[in-house]
């Protein structure tokens, strides 16, 4: 499993602040377009969908990659991602557009970590092009049957 790290400032929420952070616009470019993202398993709440050519032209540079990285944002509760998806290396295709400036998605958790202001990509429609899931649920059983049994104390 790649868990990669990100910077933020740390601070706490303005008091009498709400639960949420929100995008500074309502605004969204003009444009329809399809973006193939790829999930990153960053170690923060950071934008956490790129390209699959920015992660590659990244390289090893993580600081470069989160800048490079979006959050996405249903455009209604009906399209929010199940479960099943939002696993490091998940490939999607979203339809939609970006919001003109760079903030937050909708309903984002406002949290004690200051995370950065990224792009914002509205989709309208997915699909998965890649998925990592049942990877990810077969290694973990795997790990379990092959943890070792601790003693009981009782001969």
């Amino acid at each position: 499993m790649l868990l990669l790290a990100c910077s933020s400032n740390n601070s706490k929420p303005e008091p009498g602040s709400s639960n949420d952070l929100a995008t500074n616009t309502n605004q969204l470019e003009g444009t329809s377009q399809n973006l193939e993202l790829s999930y990153i398993a960053w170690a923060c709440d950071c934008a956490n969908w790129a390209t699959e050519a920015d992660i590659r032209s990244t390289g090893e540079n993580q600081d470069s990659l989160s800048h490079k990285s979006v959050f996405i944002e249903p455009a209604d509760s009906s399209l929010a991602l199940p479960d099943t998806l939002g696993f490091s290396g998940d490939l999607i295709r979203f339809t939609g557009q970006f919001y003109k400036e760079k903030g937050y998605p909708k309903k984002y958790p406002l949290t004690e970590m200051k995370v950065e202001k990224a792009k914002v990509f509205r989709y309208t429609g997915y699909t998965v092009l890649r998925s990592n899931y049942k990877s990810f649920v077969s290694g973990m059983q795997q790990q379990s049957k092959h943890a070792k049994r601790r003693p009981t104390g009782r001969y």
